[in-house]
């Protein structure tokens, strides 16, 4: 019994003592501390497991592989393990590379206790002592780690922000809280660290910086030396409904007047271009390749200055951009370029042939003086197509087409690229996709679908495409402050949301990846809660999840991403705001490619005698979503049933379930309604009508339960593409939706 009791002796522990002063009350207290002492010296050195002494071997110099071996250095130190320099248990090696092994692919090999890691390049060889690391910390030791190899599946695996540096430069999505609250963050090279790290961590390799406007907050340009930014300013007003979300109204003069703004660092150019010079460094420190992305003709920094104006026929404008990439792409140790036409450059279609000519005035004369003859590895994104590219064709360099997979929505239950087959097939030969891959679905709850997302991105893999990046154009996924509880604000959005990334980010290099594995880093991830509680919380998550795949396959409100917010069924005000029930009875948009029908044409194959059906209907989709939401609901019940130790991000994932679960009944809801309404329309059979109303009925009470939930957890936002962002504010609309079948008049479609 003294045995058992003194395994659990800990530092201030005195359960022991007490327990023997209660058996022994009487007992001298010499011959107590006579006794004891001795038991405990044998106990401690009997129950203390003894550490491994692990050795790595390593004399490069290679920032890649340095940052990766201290992520092994950090997993040693936490687990049951020393690090030593001489007589090891284990000894990890890394080798120089091996081409042969290909791009980015790695090989470690065991032989008895000696581990040596081996990459086609230096990024590979980083993966490697990445997955070492990783497998130490899920074992607990090396002595159940074995030989393995993995190469790229997808070439190209990105991550794509939008920064905004400055009032004065605003980003596409500027007029965003997400962005504006991560102004400041941009210019600490500490968050650019924590987000490069989690990116080489994970697998992805390319970073997408996306910007309108700014070339001012980076650097000087020959000639036009006025143009550059001294200080960093913060806008202190609001933005309103009135700004597009195309950027082109994003800067005001008003702006500037005296109380609207305040510099929250001083700055030169200087040490504003030396700052995106450690950044690009940085990330390439992390083995990532840094791609800059540009959007024209944007001047608000520049407007009015030398003569400069956003018109493509200002030749002073094409001048000064010419001017600026070449300097830029010689200050900037960039890897991809990416051109974009911009919404700022909207002229008749019969002139489109202007603006490719501008653009490769601008960025192919740039690439040609700096890049060509003087840099290896360097790729120009660019919409090139078979018409375009009789102006690009002499470029000698490597070239990609950015092209769209899934429009702006990129979650529905089809997993084959649906969009832009026309651009695809209209591709020079040679020439490969980088796809853009948009989410602008759901930023606010945690997702995951194991099996979609690994289907979704083994079909990304084709004749005519190397891969993607992953980002969104409405929202600013750098660090969160979404929460109304502030201590949860602050952190990483890549950290609540870790499963979707690393999905992304593991299946697209290697789709294979075993789910078993997948589930072994959640459970990890939690290691401080039981193991059963966290399993009930990811097949919540993995259930919640499933919603928005299954209701946007038979309603897919597209077009551009201002159009369509899932998460609180509107477009932006401009648009109409709520998208109420006369935007669904009538709605022929499922999604294209999909396996669904839509409202509108399940309701013309019913109105022709049609019984049997090819594809899902939407009344089959109301019921799937409404188990998805019961599934949900229950798993959700048994997390909170359950007894044992949880923790603040569990908890949160769990309630973002159950919050979703009665968004999910909400859209059941709204589908039979609007079924019913377009039946009644169409027989003008008053029980269809009745149907229609009860079914709204009980819509409202899903959506006022899923405001509810909301609200108690996130705070009212205004969102770039979206504007206010508050369900409670849609309650009334959902009502109307009642009134509106009541007051319903049929008439002809």
């Amino acid at each position: 019994m003294l045995l058992k009791i003194s395994t659990q002796l800990k530092p201030g522990n005195v359960e022991l003592i007490n327990i023997k002063r209660k058996k022994k009350a009487n007992m001298n207290k010499k011959l107590f501390k006579k006794l004891l002492l001795p038991t405990m010296l044998i106990t401690m050195l009997t129950s203390c497991k003894e550490k491994e002494k692990i050795q790595i071997l390593y004399d490069g110099s290679d920032k890649p592989i340095l940052n990766a071996i201290k992520e092994v250095k950090r997993v040693i130190k936490n687990s049951n393990m020393e690090l030593v320099d001489s007589n090891p248990n284990y000894t990890i090696k890394i080798l120089d590379s091996d081409s042969q092994l290909g791009k980015e692919a790695y090989k470690i090999t065991r032989n008895d206790s000696k581990f040596s890691i081996c990459g086609g390049d230096i990024v590979g060889t980083m993966y490697g002592v990445y997955q070492i690391a990783e497998s130490i910390e899920l074992n607990g030791s090396l002595k159940s780690v074995q030989s393995q190899s993995e190469s790229p599946y997808l070439l190209d695996r990105g991550f794509r922000l939008n920064p905004h540096l400055d009032l004065r430069t605003p980003s596409y999505t500027a007029n965003g809280d997400s962005t504006r609250n991560n102004q400041e963050n941009v210019w600490d090279l500490d968050f650019w660290d924590g987000l490069f790290s989690m990116m080489s961590k994970l697998r992805y390799n390319i970073f997408e910086f996306a910007e309108t406007c700014a070339l001012p907050s980076m650097l000087e340009v020959p000639g036009y030396e006025d143009c550059a930014l001294e200080d960093i300013y913060y806008y202190t007003g609001e933005y309103d409904d009135s700004y597009y979300g195309n950027s082109t109204n994003m800067f005001r003069n008003e702006h500037l007047n005296e109380g609207n703004y305040y510099v929250f660092k001083k700055m030169t150019i200087q040490e504003k271009t030396k700052h995106w010079q450690d950044v690009i460094q940085l990330a390439h420190d992390y083995g990532l390749k840094f791609m800059f992305s540009y959007m024209n003709i944007y001047t608000f920094a520049e407007n009015g200055k030398y003569g400069i104006t956003s018109d493509r026929a200002n030749e002073t404008t094409k001048d000064y951009f010419q001017k600026a990439f070449t300097k830029f792409l010689e200050t900037f140790d960039i890897d991809l370029l990416k051109v974009n036409a911009g919404e700022n450059m909207d002229y008749p279609a019969d002139t489109k042939f202007i603006t490719e000519q501008w653009i490769y005035d601008v960025y192919g004369k740039a690439v040609e003086k700096s890049i060509v003859g003087k840099k290896d590895n360097f790729t120009l994104v660019y919409n090139f197509n078979n018409d375009n590219w009789p102006l690009w064709e002499k470029l000698n360099i490597t070239k990609k087409a950015s092209t769209r997979y899934a429009d702006t929505h990129m979650y529905s239950k089809c997993t084959k690229p649906t969009y832009s087959q026309e651009t695809r097939n209209n591709l020079p030969a040679g020439v490969k996709d980088l796809y853009n891959l948009r989410n602008e679905d759901a930023y606010h709850f945690t997702w995951a679908d194991v099996e979609w997302s690994r289907e979704f991105i083994k079909n990304m893999k084709q004749e005519k495409s190397d891969g993607f990046c992953l980002g969104s154009a409405g929202y600013f996924m750098g660090k969160e402050y979404c929460f109304k509880d502030e201590s949860l604000n602050g952190g990483y959005y890549y950290n609540r949301h870790f499963a979707n990334y690393t999905i992304f980010g593991r299946f697209s290099y290697n789709p294979d990846f075993p789910t078993e594995y997948l589930d072994s880093l959640v459970y990890n991830r939690f290691k401080d809660v039981n193991k059963n509680i966290v399993d009930i919380a990811w097949k919540a998550m993995q259930s919640g999840s499933r919603w928005l795949l299954e209701f946007q396959n038979t309603y897919y409100y597209g077009g551009t991403d201002s159009s369509w917010y899932p998460e609180t069924c509107q477009s932006h005000p401009n648009f109409g705001g709520y998208l109420g029930i006369k935007r669904f009875y009538n709605a022929d948009n499922a999604y294209l490619g999909g396996d669904a029908l839509s409202i509108a044409e399940y309701a013309r194959l019913v109105k022709q005698g049609v019984t049997q059906f090819d594809k899902t209907t939407p009344l089959e989709t109301a019921e799937n979503l409404h188990k998805i939401a019961n599934e949900t609901r229950s798993l959700v019940a048994d997390y909170n049933k359950a007894k044992g130790k949880k923790s603040v991000e569990l908890n949160n994932i769990v309630l973002d379930q159950e919050t979703i679960s009665y968004l999910s009944d909400f859209y059941a809801y709204k589908l039979k309604s609007a079924v019913a309404l377009r039946f009644y329309n169409d027989t003008k059979d008053v029980s269809k009508q009745s149907e229609a109303k009860e079914n709204a009925q009980k819509a409202l009470e899903a959506w006022t339960k899923y405001s509810e939930l909301f609200l108690n957890r996130f705070k009212v936002e205004r969102f770039a593409r979206m504007g206010i962002v508050d369900p409670s504010a849609y309650i009334n609309d959902v009502k109307k939706d009642i009134t509106t079948i009541e007051k319903w008049v049929c008439r002809e479609l």
